[in-house]
């Protein structure tokens, strides 16, 4: 790639930076790339493929300025690769998968995929983060803190499976973690699915029943 500052009256080129490898960040009027930046200009910005023939003091053409390239977050190109990835399990996986009858580095694997929960980023609701070696999801939109760890906060985080497995079940502890009509769950070697909202019995009490493949 390479980055071309032109005047926006005019189009004429003013500075060329060629062989850039990384965009880390742009703004209307700045641009960091891997070993160099400039700020606060008030000419145009293009990021251009490098094989386009540039010199100083050409005049851009509409057609050459079409062609810039836009800058992409790394946090969304992660998620996007994770969409794909998930997307790919969930064809993958024919059936259902329990999470008693996989290894740990099997479940490892599939909660590999997504990306660690570290400090200071803005999360919203339905977000997963690994954490641990265990999958969280995202229950109250906020922005991480290294003291507010995922398993030390049950009011923002949930502890997960990876789409496609049954987990085991486990006691809720409030609204925040109670099941949804619809979840499954396994229970003394049987699969049950809650036929409640907020269900927070076991399913040898209340609230649910055997599960058979293709009976929902």
């Amino acid at each position: 790639m390479q980055i071309v500052i032109y005047r926006s009256s005019n189009k004429r080129v003013l500075e060329i930076f060629p062989d850039v490898v990384e965009i880390l960040d742009r703004g209307d009027d700045f641009i960091k790339w891997d070993d160099g930046s400039i700020n606060g200009s008030n000419h145009l910005i293009l990021v251009l493929p490098g094989e386009i023939e540039i010199a100083l003091d050409d005049t851009l053409t509409e057609d050459i300025i079409e062609q810039d390239i836009p800058f992409v977050p790394q946090s969304a190109e992660t998620n996007r690769e994770i969409d794909v990835l998930r997307r790919a399990l969930r064809v993958s996986v024919a059936k259902l998968i329990r999470a008693d009858e996989l290894s740990e580095e099997e479940l490892g694997a599939m909660i590999d995929i997504y990306p660690e929960f570290s400090a200071g980023e803005p999360v919203k609701v339905g977000d997963l983060l690994k954490y641990g070696g265990n999958l969280y999801e995202v229950i109250q939109e906020h922005t991480t803190q290294s003291e507010w760890t995922p398993p030390e906060t049950p009011a923002l985080f949930l502890r997960v499976q990876p789409e496609g497995v049954i987990p085991e079940w486990v006691q809720p502890t409030g609204s925040h973690d109670a099941y949804d009509e619809g979840a499954k769950v396994t229970f003394n070697g049987d699969i049950y699915i809650s036929t409640v909202d907020d269900n927070v019995w076991s399913p040898d009490e209340y609230g649910w029943e055997l599960y058979t493949e293709g009976g929902d």
